[in-house]
């Protein structure tokens, strides 16, 4: 059974597919915290929050989501969390197939590397962004390991490494991390919403550097208030 948190449609605020109409399946629980600076979704990752979430199995999920497609038109799908890769592979990789039979259906999932990526996650509808966790964040070191063989072996071009940072600190750990990995996936850099350094800042740091990254603002957070969710 998934543990659903929420389910609607919006437009994609970050990552490649930015912009475009997006069912989002917000899955429940997550195996970090990052202490270095509060999480946006507090509602997925904290159980006393989340426990009372209802389960429900792959293709009930699959008919909620296809309902609002019907209502909306939007055809792209957004698994997020939390993590979405703490919920039972088989079942999310069950209603990831069974969406996939839908023309036109493509995903991204969002993640945050910790857990070895399934092989299905490298059909070319679906789409991987991974926040990779620097040390502003609390999780450096948790599970590293996971994430490298990850960039290694499960991304290509079709995905994307994001990073967040907090100042210059996390972005030279950013841009060393970049630098020693083998990996085809784009690269998005995005600060945390009330960090000092600015967009302007990180626009100047992206050419100062020659780094051939792309910017992420989360455009959500510039059209809805920050503490509102789904349903």
């Amino acid at each position: 059974m998934l543990r659903l948190n929420e389910l609607y449609a919006s437009i994609q605020g970050e990552g490649p597919n930015v912009g475009l109409p997006t069912i989002f399946v917000r899955l429940s629980g997550c195996n970090m915290r990052c202490p270095g600076w509060p999480c946006d979704t507090q509602h997925a990752i904290q159980p006393a929050l989340w426990k009372d979430d209802p389960k429900l199995d792959p293709s009930a999920v699959a008919m909620k989501v296809h309902d609002i497609m019907m209502t909306t038109g939007a055809r792209h799908i957004c698994l997020t969390g939390g993590e979405p890769f703490l919920q039972n592979l088989y079942e999310l990789e069950e209603l990831v197939e069974h969406l996939l039979r839908r023309t036109g259906v493509t995903f991204d999932i969002f993640t945050n590397g910790s857990f070895i990526f399934p092989e299905w996650t490298e059909d070319q509808l679906v789409t991987l962004v991974m926040d990779w966790k620097l040390k502003g964040s609390g999780e450096q070191q948790t599970r590293q390991d996971e994430r490298l063989n990850n960039a290694y072996n499960h991304m290509g071009p079709k995905d994307a490494l994001k990073f967040t940072v907090t100042g210059l600190d996390d972005l030279n750990e950013a841009e060393d991390i970049w630098k020693s990995i083998r990996c085809e996936a784009s690269v998005y850099v995005g600060r945390v919403w009330d960090a000092p350094l600015t967009n302007e800042d990180l626009v100047e740091q992206i050419l100062e550097r020659r780094l051939p990254w792309r910017l992420t603002c989360q455009v959500h957070k510039y059209i809805w208030p920050d503490k509102v969710r789904g349903i």
